[in-house]
């Protein structure tokens, strides 16, 4: 694996499927611990702590992942998607355009909606396609300064 450092290097060489694959690997539907618990901190975040309906959210910086906007979901009004490398604006756009090519995060869907939140099945679908609506703008951000 290429390790990418800085600036220039993350925007010319950084691999969004090469990322996903290799964090947010879920093979056979199981999800790793770390997957589980971070999950599990966001779902805690956004049902516990704000337990809001109607809130705006900005992910900046997210990368090519929707990985802690699942359990955001049912709480935001809209959720704007703010990202540096134009490949990962790239693969998220994939996924709301349900490219076949896209990461498939239904694993994490079901997690979030059947094991936290005592849902059935056909809810973590629902659930994906209420996040895909609720994604209003997927725009460019750079926090980077020249020194």
């Amino acid at each position: 694996m290429d390790v990418v450092r800085f600036g220039e290097d993350y925007y010319d060489h950084f691999s969004p499927k090469t990322y996903l694959s290799y964090y947010y690997k879920a093979e056979g539907g199981k999800l790793e611990y770390f997957n589980e618990f971070a999950l599990r901190g966001f779902h805690e975040f956004w049902s516990k702590q704000l337990a809001s309906k109607n809130l705006r959210d900005l992910e900046f910086g997210g990368g090519p992942s929707i990985f802690d906007l699942i359990a955001a979901a049912p709480y935001a009004e809209e959720i704007i998607f703010a990202e540096y490398n134009e490949k990962n604006r790239e693969e998220m756009e994939k996924w709301l355009q349900k490219s076949p090519e896209s990461y498939d995060w239904l694993p994490y869907f079901k997690f979030v909606v059947q094991t936290l939140e005592g849902k059935n099945s056909d809810e973590a679908a629902i659930r994906e396609s209420e996040l895909r609506k609720k994604i209003k703008h997927v725009l460019p951000c750079d926090i980077g300064w020249e020194v």
